[in-house]
């Protein structure tokens, strides 16, 4: 037949999960590792060399199918593209490959064997196809890319890019023979391979699996210079205030502004959650044991980075409640929040 372009509906559509970690630790790339399973689909459509009628209908054209089940492995390299997305937090550039074996090949709903055949003609015009080769199982090599857009927080993500199916051995060959007036007037072999490019849109649910937890222990006086408002000899500001009913709550510490080389220690009641944080685009997440009444969350600044002030964003989540501030430490103060534990 003549050669014409078409747009066919390639489909794909599964659920993958794994791991995702940082390159360094100050790195902002980091390096996915995920299980995958897909269902795909392949479309190849035909247009005939002449026109029958066969089941009450003109025939002029056709559509085949490769369509299989995929497991596999897949990488994913992330590079830090910018802090803003549209879903709220950081923007990601990233390169994935993955290797898959493919199986459960079907022709829409039936499956591809060898040696099968239909027959398309009426009256002694139209067709036949005759499976000649066929291959049940076969090795698939992905390659996709694309960018990735989190939320404020790093808990959801939604990937979207291009993606390359490359099946490493072909599907089925099939043999079709047309005839005119009970008479053959030619064959053609046709192979399909299950190679396709699609457009992509991966949804990511993240799951944070390791936290840092700093015990405290309630039964301990708060110090006297805290509340006195003054912490290693510099002022402690009280610039936000939170109201929880919960004995455990998270943190999450980032830098929003400038990365210029914030470092801060951050302290509960006087005692050090963490030392040396350096403050950086990913957010570092403390796990943290209230007092009963006032607690005093404080921001100490061990140096001023390239742009004073010391500013920090930070999350508060109890539950699934989130309170986000802004904190501001210097020299001379300490910005801190205190939370006010009802419980």
């Amino acid at each position: 037949g003549k050669r014409h372009f078409s747009v066919s509906s390639n489909t794909s559509l599964g659920a993958h999960g794994g791991f995702m970690f940082r390159d360094g630790k100050n790195s902002l790339a980091y390096t996915q590792l995920d299980l995958e399973f897909q269902q795909n689909k392949a479309c190849y459509s035909f247009i005939a060399p002449f026109i029958w009628t066969t089941v009450h209908d003109s025939f002029a054209g056709w559509v085949m199918t490769d369509k299989y089940l995929k497991a596999g492995l897949a990488v994913e390299q992330n590079f830090f593209k910018g802090n803003s997305s549209f879903m709220g937090g950081d923007s990601y550039f990233f390169i994935r490959e993955g290797l898959g074996y493919t199986f459960f090949h079907r022709n829409f709903d039936q499956l591809i064997k060898q040696d099968h055949y239909e027959d398309w003609t009426s009256h002694g015009k139209g067709m036949t196809a005759t499976t000649i080769m066929a291959h049940t199982t076969s090795v698939m090599l992905t390659s996709e890319i694309g960018l990735k857009a989190f939320n404020y927080d790093h808990t959801r993500s939604l990937d979207y890019g291009v993606a390359f199916y490359a099946p490493f051995s072909r599907t089925y060959t099939d043999q079709y023979e047309f005839f005119q007036q009970n008479v053959s007037t030619g064959k053609s072999n046709v192979t399909y391979n299950g190679s396709t490019i699609m457009l992509n849109l991966r949804y990511n649910f993240g799951v944070p699996i390791k936290e840092h937890v700093h015990p405290i222990d309630s039964t301990k006086n708060k110090q006297p210079d805290l509340l006195a408002n003054q912490v290693n000899q510099r002022t402690m500001e009280v610039q936000s205030t939170v109201t929880t009913s919960r004995k455990k709550i998270k943190v999450k510490v980032w830098d929003r502004d400038e990365i210029d080389g914030d470092s801060i220690t951050l302290t509960l009641n006087g005692e050090i959650v963490k030392e040396h944080i350096s403050l950086r685009r990913h957010k570092k997440t403390y796990t943290l044991k209230l007092d009963s009444g006032d607690n005093y969350l404080v921001m100490y600044a061990e140096n001023l980075g390239t742009v004073p002030p010391n500013t920090a964003a930070v999350i508060i989540k109890e539950g699934f409640k989130k309170r986000r501030l802004a904190l501001q430490s210097d020299i001379g103060k300490s910005g801190a929040v205190k939370i006010v534990n009802t419980n």
